[in-house]
């Protein structure tokens, strides 16, 4: 059963790419009395009765491709003088002015500023709700800064695994799985574990013809941009994906930095931060990600709704 906030209906040479740093829905009314408490109309989200939100279409292309969003409780928190908030509500009105609205917003993981408390999940919710207007379905993956069961008890979502929060989304030609990496609250590394790679392995052999893109919140430990502890188990989960061929690409983030590398025929998408930077120099954003069969196209925009210098790629896909 897919995990999703909704309207409910519904082998190559490796290649490195680094860029230069530079429940129901409430009535249109409250829906808009609600954003403006929480200051979202600066940023482009309507404030009229009248005006017509994008709505999802089933022949809609594109996926909207989040990660490290670190919510917190209080609108206004701050941390290296960035305001979460605002930058998620940025990414948010920048999803919605596309004429085209996506097939669905994918987050993965660490949604939560430090370690899931109840109160960043409300606010979470609420910050979602221009999404659930404009009924796009919007799935959520877990990282170290959430908390498995605070999360499930503000959003109780169904899961493909009971101890973790997996689900498979079914896109226009392509499947998503989102993974659990969470392993310890608040602590830095990353670990799936036997039995979700166990899971994943049957999954994938019962739909061995359907082209597949993981979702994961941990960085694979062996990558070569990043020193921050990622995910432990790596070796295993390329192990299980690396021989079924329909497995084309793993988005991560983790490191709140964006690069893209080749592994054996499979992209490995590390997603840059919506929340604030590690380093202080990477940009924020988020990618909007179009497969076309063989072909994908990975475009990336800024907070500020603006393009990255270089961020469109096109990403051939391995044949299986």
């Amino acid at each position: 059963m897919p995990v999703h906030l909704l309207p409910a209906a519904q082998s190559q040479r490796p290649v490195d790419y680094e860029p230069e740093p530079s429940g129901s829905l409430p009535n249109r009314r409250q829906f808009l009395m609600g954003v403006a408490a929480l200051g979202a109309t600066p940023l482009g989200i309507p404030s009229r009765d009248d005006v017509e939100l994008p709505k999802a279409s089933p022949n809609s292309g594109w996926y909207a491709m989040v990660s490290d969003i670190h919510i917190a409780a209080n609108v206004e928190h701050r941390v290296f003088h960035n305001n979460m908030a605002n930058h998620f509500k940025a990414v948010v009105a920048d999803i919605l002015a596309e004429k085209e609205a996506p097939r669905g917003v994918i987050i993965a993981g660490d949604l939560a500023v430090w370690d899931g408390q109840t109160g960043d999940y409300k606010t979470l919710l609420k910050l979602l709700e221009p999404l659930r207007a404009a009924e796009i379905p919007i799935h959520m993956a877990l990282g170290n800064h959430d908390h498995r069961e605070r999360f499930r008890e503000a959003l109780p979502l169904d899961t493909l695994l009971a101890d973790h929060q997996i689900s498979a989304v079914e896109g226009t030609g392509i499947r998503f799985i989102l993974l659990d990496s969470l392993d310890k609250v608040a602590q830095t590394p990353g670990k799936l574990g036997q039995a979700q790679l166990e899971w994943l392995a049957k999954d994938l052999d019962d739909h061995a013809k359907v082209p597949t893109v993981l979702i994961v919140h941990h960085h694979p430990n062996f990558v070569h941009w990043s020193t921050v502890p990622g995910l432990k188990d790596a070796e295993s989960l390329m192990k299980v994906i690396t021989p079924r061929n329909q497995v084309k690409a793993v988005f991560f983030g983790h490191t709140h930095s964006f690069h893209i590398h080749n592994e054996a025929g499979i992209y490995l998408i590390n997603l840059p931060a919506v929340g604030y930077s590690l380093d202080h120099r990477s940009r924020l954003g988020y990618c909007r990600f179009r497969p076309k069969g063989h072909l994908a196209e990975s475009t990336l925009r800024s907070v500020d709704g603006s393009e990255w210098p270089h961020g469109k790629r096109f990403l051939h896909l391995r044949d299986g």
